[in-house]
């Protein structure tokens, strides 16, 4: 796999995401942490490049670095990079902004850094090169906001900026702060600094000051930690279907409206546990070989509490917005989704005791068929007669000894006795009844009649083997309806504490 993507390409100011790159985003499970490497129409490749050449030494080369930049709006690299103790995953976004005011109010919405280069000091003429800030405020549609609660929105939901200036001179700490204090003869470039002061709440600066690239690395990885946004951290998959959907407001000319998306992603959490607690489930099921129903049964149920636990996940996940009360509408979703979630559940289950039933029924037959062939070709060829009865109860009973060591499934006996009502001992029954016709009185009680009766009496036997087994099995399922009950209770219950 190719070490970086052309994640969204800009053309003719529509916002197209690659559909290569948001499908490996959805593979990823871990927390995402994106690195974003701001440039500008007016920058100098060699300022951009020098940083991303810093964090990608070990995967991109000079020449690479030089054709992928301004190739499209946003690369996406893949880093071995890592966040100590933390479950994530680090990648590089190499922003190219095209004067684009949604794709840079995509990467402020997704990025957990800015890393903004700069050919020299913190000047007017460097400033300019954001100016793309100045109209954030107006790129993302918040219902019921008024403008203080809107900068209160964007202040939270911001990366924290670095201001990288690739040389050696040291800047006292104060540095920033005083510049972006400054008042300049330009207005638009005073509302920049204004804007940068009141939307990055952190912000950095720092230079190369001779350092090697492996410290510059963990400088930068030091000041990243995963993006949460309105109390939802992104993982790949929620990230992908993010800037697909974002993607998709733009290009309708319109501002992407933030509420009807955040909800969107939510539900698109919930919907992606729910199918992959259903594809667990599914899977597992298919590998349970046929067997009785009281075995059965209870290894499906514990693929069903493993399935729903994969499911839960998501709340896990979310648990931030679904415990907020501006978010409850969630909470509802996710307990509706379960309720269906084990609804289906139900339906696989017996579809599954169906087919294990067919499937036993079928391989039942088959063994019969096969262990009483040699019964069969005696018969036909006449090598039992009333005077060798033994020989055939011998062979009647390996019958029925291969065939129970090796039936499984609750139709074994049922087919067993099946079986026996086309072939059961009535071929001595018919032979002693030709040879004692003769007499009147037809009362004639010989060794294989009551061989005969005995066998019947233990078909009837296993006959009321088979009611006891059925109502076993039924009790074992309301104790699973009960268990069921039990769980939507509780989860009612806490839906109520909400």
């Amino acid at each position: 796999m190719s070490n970086y993507f052309n994640l969204i390409v800009n053309k003719n100011n529509q916002l197209i995401p690659n559909a290569e790159a948001l499908t490996y985003l959805k593979s990823i499970k871990e927390k995402v942490i994106l690195i974003g490497l701001i440039s500008t129409t007016n920058d100098t490749q060699s300022n951009s490049d020098f940083i991303k050449l810093s964090l990608l030494s070990n995967i991109i080369t000079a020449k690479e670095a030089n054709k992928n930049s301004y190739a499209q709006s946003i690369s996406l690299y893949l880093t071995d990079l890592e966040k100590e103790n933390l479950n994530t995953k680090i990648f590089i976004l190499d922003i190219n902004l095209n004067n684009n005011k949604h794709l840079f109010s995509l990467s402020f919405l997704i990025c957990s850094l800015f890393v903004f280069c700069l050919k020299e000091s913190l000047n007017p003429e460097e400033l300019k090169k954001f100016e793309l800030i100045n109209s954030l405020l107006g790129t993302i549609k918040l219902k019921g906001k008024n403008d203080s609660e809107k900068l209160s929105f964007f202040r939270e939901s911001s990366p924290k900026l670095l201001f990288f200036i690739p040389d050696s001179k040291s800047y006292p700490d104060f540095y920033l702060e005083e510049e972006l204090s400054k008042k300049e003869n330009n207005e638009e470039i005073n509302l920049i600094k204004e804007n940068i002061s009141k939307l990055f709440p952190k912000k950095e600066l720092f230079s190369e000051n001779d350092e090697k690239n492996k410290i510059l690395i963990e400088k930068i990885i030091g000041k990243a930690n995963p993006k949460e946004i309105n109390e939802k951290f992104f993982d790949g998959n929620s990230l992908s279907f993010f800037i697909e959907k974002f993607c998709e407001m733009h290009n309708k000319k319109v501002n992407p409206d933030f509420d009807l998306l955040f909800g969107n992603l939510i539900y698109n959490d919930i919907q992606t546990s729910k199918e992959k607690a259903i594809k667990y489930f599914q899977d597992n099921l298919n590998k349970l070989e046929n067997d009785n129903e009281e075995y059965l049964i209870p290894k499906i149920y514990e693929i069903k509490i493993k399935s729903i636990e994969i499911y839960n996940q998501t709340e896990n996940f979310n648990y931030k917005v679904f415990n907020n009360d501006k978010y409850g509408e969630y909470k509802l979703s996710f307990i509706t989704m379960k309720k269906d979630l084990e609804n289906k559940f139900t339906e696989l289950e017996d579809k599954k005791l169906i087919e294990n039933l067919k499937k036993s029924e079928i391989m039942c037959n088959e063994l019969l068929n096969k262990y009483y062939e040699t019964i069969n070709q005696k018969i036909i060829k006449m090598k039992y007669n009333k005077t060798n009865t033994e020989q055939y109860m011998k062979d009647y009973q390996e019958f029925l000894n291969a065939y129970e060591k090796k039936a499984k499934g609750n139709n074994k006996i049922k087919c067993l006795i099946n079986f026996l009502e086309i072939h059961n001992p009535k071929y001595f029954k018919s032979l002693l009844f030709k040879e004692n016709k003769k007499n009147k009185d037809n009362t004639i009680i010989s060794k294989n009649d009551e061989d005969y009766e005995e066998i019947k009496d233990e078909l009837n036997s296993k006959k009321r083997e088979i009611e006891i087994l059925k109502d076993k099995i039924e009790r074992i399922k309301d104790e699973i309806k009960k268990m069921q009950l039990l769980e939507n209770e509780i989860d009612f219950k806490q839906y109520k504490s909400i």
